[in-house]
């Protein structure tokens, strides 16, 4: 009797070693988003654009949401590339509830690189501060040279 359950310990361990692909889970290929989306305690949206022309003209904006009974404070940074460097060359903001947003032009000069750099620094009603995210545009660079 011992000889025969030593046997048959030895084969389940024998099995599970050999066959753990069969219990594995199949892959399958990510459908959805292109961009993963990071999730905010109270900040629903935040977005930031930055396009410029062949003149050299920055449209900036920047827009947050957040539910009401929160305020918040968008700061809207124009940011140029100086060496290694990222500085802020002009700036918008607002503040308020729900829905808020800033938009301007700024004339940039080429040779360089540029991103929008928005702040959403949000407060309960309490004026208690709740978290400040920050969202980026994607990089411009302007020659200055019509293409």
């Amino acid at each position: 009797m011992k000889k025969a359950t030593s046997i048959l310990v030895c084969c389940v361990l024998l099995v599970s070693c050999l066959a753990p692909n069969v219990f594995a889970l199949e892959e399958k290929p990510f459908i959805g988003q292109d961009k993963i989306e990071p999730r905010y305690e109270i900040v629903s949206t935040i977005t930031a654009s930055l396009n410029i022309s062949d003149s050299g003209r920055a449209d900036c904006t920047a827009t947050v949401r957040v539910p009401s009974g929160y305020k918040v404070e968008l700061l809207a940074e124009l940011q140029q590339k100086d060496g290694g460097r990222w500085e802020t060359i002009h700036d918008w903001e607002a503040s308020g509830s729900i829905r808020i947003s800033v938009s301007g032009p700024w004339y940039v000069v080429p040779g360089y690189s540029y991103r929008l750099q928005v702040t959403a620094t949000t407060y309960d009603s309490d004026g208690n501060f709740i978290e400040a995210p920050v969202e980026y545009s994607p990089i411009s660079d302007y020659s200055g040279l019509a293409a």
